[in-house]
Parts: C-alpha cells; sequence; structure tokens
C-alpha cells in the first residue's frame, strides 16, 4: 500500500503565493516551457511556446524557479483539449494538450538542440523516428522541416500497412492503492507533483484488455482486501493479460481466495505475491472452470541451456509476450519490459537493419536483461555474449533462448557500472556491440569500449545527459553515423533515442 508523509503537529507557516505574467520563450527536452524574462528563468509545466498567461511559483532553486499556469491569457494554436478526464491530475500524462505529431515534434527540436550543443557538432546525421501503433497527423513544423519530412515518412509507411488505436499504447501498468478512507478506496496512478493517488476507472492510453483487468480488480477489492495489497502490476500477453497483486502481510486462505477469484474469463489470470514469493494463481480453463491453485511456487521447468547455463525457473507466473514479431518469449511480472509493443518491433528491426550482421559476427549485448536484442540477433551472427547485472533476469534470458531453440547465446552476470570492468570484459576485435543502459548510462562501459576495436556501436539511450556523457567519450575514438528518435512515451515527456557509431 503507498506510503504517505504525514506532517509534524503544530501550526503550519502561512506562505505568501505570488502570481505573475510571462510569456513562453521556449520548451525544452522534456516538453517544458521556458520563459526567460524572469530571474531566475522559470520552468512551466504543460507550456507551449508562444503562450502568455499567469503563474504561481511551486518551487525555487538558484538556476531556476517551477511554475504552474493560473489562467493562459493567450493559448498557443497548438493546444488542444486533453482526451483524458484525469489528465492535469494523474501523473501518467504531462503532453495530452498537443497532439502525438506535435507532442514529438516539440521534443524532438529542443532534443535536436542539446544534443548539438552537448556533442559540440553543427549537425546530426538523424533517420526517420519510429512511431507508436496511435493517430499521428501529418508534421508541419516552421522550425524543423527536414524532421518533419523525415517524421511524414513514418507516418505514411505505417498507415500504408498498419491498423493502429487513436491513443492506447501501453501494454503494462503498475497501479498503486489507498485504503485508508475504507469510503473511499483509490486504485489508480500517483497525482501529479503530489503523493496522493488519482482513482482511475479507466486509462485512455492502455490497451482494451489492461483496462478490462483494471475493472477485474476494482470488482474485486474492497477496502478490507486493499489493506493487503502494496501494489498491482497488470501485463497484456501474447494469448492472456496477467493481474499480479504484491501483498504487504502473509494472507489468510480467505484473503487469497478472494484475490484469486478476480479473474473474469479465459483471457485472464491472476498470480499473488508476498515479496518474491509467489503464493498462488488462478485462471478460468477450457471448461469454463476457475482453476485456484495454492501450490504454485512448487512447480517449475528446468531448461538446459548449456553446460554452465542450465537453469530452473518458476513457470507458473511467468506471461507470454511476443517481444519479438513472430516469436514468443517470456517475462514475469516484475521483470523489465518494453511497455510499447509496436516501437520494440521496429526498434528490433532498425538494430538489425543499421548493424547488418553477418554470420561470422560476434555480438556482445550489454545491458541484455531477459535477452530482448541478443535473442533476436542470435540467428543472424556467430555467437553472442549478453551481460546483465541482474541475476534473475539472466536465468529468464537463457530460457527464454531455450524456448525459441536459440544455441549461440552465452549469458553473464557482470555489474556494468564496476570501474574495473576492462580486466573483466573479453572482447575479440572487428566485433558488434549493444547498449542498452538504464537512466544511469554506460560510464564505465563506454570507457572500456575506447580500448576496444568494435566495428559497430549501437546505443539505445532513454536519458540525453548521460547518452551525450557517453556519446563524446564514444566520439573520440568512433564516428556517429546514425541516430533516430523513439516515440515509446507519447503524450509524456520522454523521448528515447538509437544512435549508431562505427
Amino acid at each position: 500500500m503507498a506510503q504517505f508523509f504525514k506532517p509534524k503537529s503544530g501550526k503550519a507557516k502561512s506562505k505568501q503565493v505570488s502570481k505573475f505574467s510571462l510569456t513562453i520563450d521556449k520548451q525544452d527536452h522534456h516538453g517544458k516551457g521556458i520563459s526567460f524574462s524572469t530571474s531566475p528563468i522559470t520552468i512551466v509545466d504543460q507550456a507551449i511556446t508562444g503562450e502568455q498567461g499567469d503563474v504561481i511559483i511551486s518551487k525555487k532553486s538558484k538556476k531556476a524557479q517551477y511554475g504552474k499556469w493560473t489562467s493562459i491569457t493567450k493559448p498557443s494554436n497548438y493546444r488542444i483539449k486533453p482526451f483524458c478526464e484525469f489528465y492535469g491530475s494523474c501523473g501518467g500524462c504531462n503532453l495530452q494538450h498537443v497532439n502525438a505529431t506535435n507532442g514529438l515534434l516539440f521534443k524532438f527540436e529542443a532534443l535536436n538542440e542539446y544534443l548539438l550543443h552537448n556533442l559540440k557538432v553543427e549537425v546530426l546525421p538523424w533517420f526517420a523516428p519510429i512511431l507508436s501503433n496511435i493517430h499521428y497527423e501529418q508534421a508541419h513544423s516552421k522550425n524543423d522541416a527536414v524532421f518533419s519530412d523525415l517524421m511524414n515518412e513514418s507516418i505514411n509507411s505505417a498507415s500504408s500497412h498498419n491498423s493502429y488505436t487513436q491513443t492506447a499504447y501501453r501494454r503494462r501498468v503498475k497501479l498503486a492503492i489507498d485504503a485508508r478512507n475504507p469510503n473511499n478506496l483509490r486504485i489508480g496512478f500517483r497525482q501529479r507533483n503530489g503523493a496522493n493517488i488519482v482513482d482511475i476507472n479507466v486509462c485512455s492510453i492502455v490497451s482494451d484488455s489492461i483496462n478490462e483487468a483494471l475493472l477485474s480488480v476494482r470488482n474485486t477489492l474492497n477496502a478490507s482486501l486493499a489493506k493487503q495489497v502494496g501494489h498491482i502490476v497488470l501485463t497484456e500477453g501474447a494469448t492472456s493479460t496477467q493481474i499480479a497483486f504484491y501483498l504487504v502481510r502473509k494472507p489468510s486462505q480467505e484473503i487469497l481466495n478472494l484475490l484469486l477469484n478476480c479473474v473474469k474469463n479465459h483471457k485472464q489470470v491472476c498470480v499473488i505475491f508476498l515479496k518474491s514469493d509467489l503464493l498462488g494463481h488462478s485462471f478460468i480453463n477450457a471448461k469454463n472452470e476457475k482453476v485456484l491453485d495454492f501450490q504454485s511456487q512448487k512447480k517449475t521447468n528446468q531448461v538446459d541451456a548449456g553446460s554452465d547455463n542450465n537453469v530452473e525457473i518458476n513457470a507458473i507466473d511467468l506471461i507470454q509476450i511476443e517481444d519479438m514479431q513472430g516469436k514468443e518469449t517470456a517475462i514475469k511480472p516484475h521483470h523489465f519490459l518494453q511497455i510499447n509493443q509496436h516501437v520494440n518491433h521496429q526498434m528490433l528491426r532498425r538494430a538489425k537493419k543499421w548493424l547488418d550482421p553477418n554470420e561470422d559476427d560476434i555480438l556482445y549485448d550489454f545491458f541484455c536483461g531477459a535477452g530482448n536484442f541478443s535473442i533476436s540477433m542470435a540467428q543472424n551472427v556467430k555467437e553472442v555474449f549478453g551481460y546483465e547485472g541482474v541475476s534473475e533476469m539472466l536465468s529468464q534470458a537463457r530460457y527464454n533462448a531455450v524456448l525459441q531453440s536459440v544455441n549461440n547465446c552465452d549469458f553473464k552476470t557482470l555489474d556494468l557500472s564496476e570501474t574495473d570492468l576492462k580486466s573483466q570484459i573479453t572482447m575479440l576485435n572487428d566485433s558488434l556491440v549493444i547498449l542498452d543502459p538504464s537512466r544511469e548510462g554506460a560510464h564505465q562501459l563506454s570507457e572500456v569500449l575506447l580500448q576496444k576495436q568494435c566495428k559497430k556501436i549501437l546505443y539505445i539511450s532513454c536519458n540525453p545527459n548521460t547518452f551525450c556523457r557517453d556519446a563524446t567519450h564514444l566520439q573520440s575514438k568512433y564516428k556517429l553515423t546514425k541516430i533516430a528518435c523513439l516515440d515509446m512515451f507519447p503524450f509524456t515527456e520522454h523521448l528515447e533515442l538509437m544512435a549508431l557509431f562505427e
């Protein structure tokens, strides 16, 4: 269950809140508006370049103050009505006040400026962006006609052979719970700029099956049951949707029964955990009978992944996913998952095209996770070495390799943030490399790669700050030849990128 801050007793001092007018001069790569007319500069959430209005300050530092609109006296022509009733209060989205196309254009223009400045180059070799499977209007950018053309290339290509949804792209969500008030049970997402839970009955950016699972959860939980639950993870798989309850204390048999009964149709499965221990699972079988199993933790699958890679996996809590088009792998609800399946498919295709592997190549996949890149590329290369710091993810990668009859992947546990990586990584010259780090980047690893002779390095980044740091190191030896945006999270401030160094 969500933890909440409790203020100390005593009289709170009243703060004087000042309101003032400003004009938004530009946007940053998070999609926020910036006004340079104040000292320090003012950063305004959900603002568009050229807009004017009144703001109040919510936070202040030496370099910047952070404001929020109280009124917009001159709205931008790009501003539209958000499609979600919870927008503004829910912390999930912050770019629904523009359409998906303009949201991406605004983020790209700011990102491009940021990269040019920090990488100290005059131009970058941009390629067409990878878009989500949602509706995009044709792009018309006054500031960057080249990127507009590239974006329209992606839009036209997608619309010619794919169906799309209007706004839904997520296949996983993590739900928080507030059961403090039995008459006001809240199940949903964190409040924007706050600790409270926004009660959500439907989410516009998730798949239909996730919303159906959310309804099943809401119909099952009452205030008493909800107090047993820390959080809930809903994951859409290839053939079913998994509802995973993570409990805060050991439950009674009655509570287990009530939670497991949340499954409402053949396409839903339920699993219940206490920390990492699986307590039970449920599903509806072919005879339309609800099956409740309380001995799940004893059921394991052992697979032979090579002499040193035998792995025993508890298969009950796995959800089958199609992370590689036409190939099913498996994941657990607490494992990392690319939540945008369509972008992941396109990213894997683009990676294969840019790396252009052959049967004699050796591929080193760093931060390999459950084998997203390793397994998809294995059939195109001689051998794959996957490195990951989380041993449980490596066990899953080995399991997935066996599921796909892949026998040329060797997965190794290694903390890739260690300072002494050079002595722990042996690499053949003229090899292919993939880096897919978390937001912390690959600082130590990029230093190691400068001592190696790599044919190509593909870097996937979710943080432009650490990408610039690592790319600056890599560019002292390798040339940045290709770069593209990945619209993995439309209607949010996040924008991922992939870059090729040769």
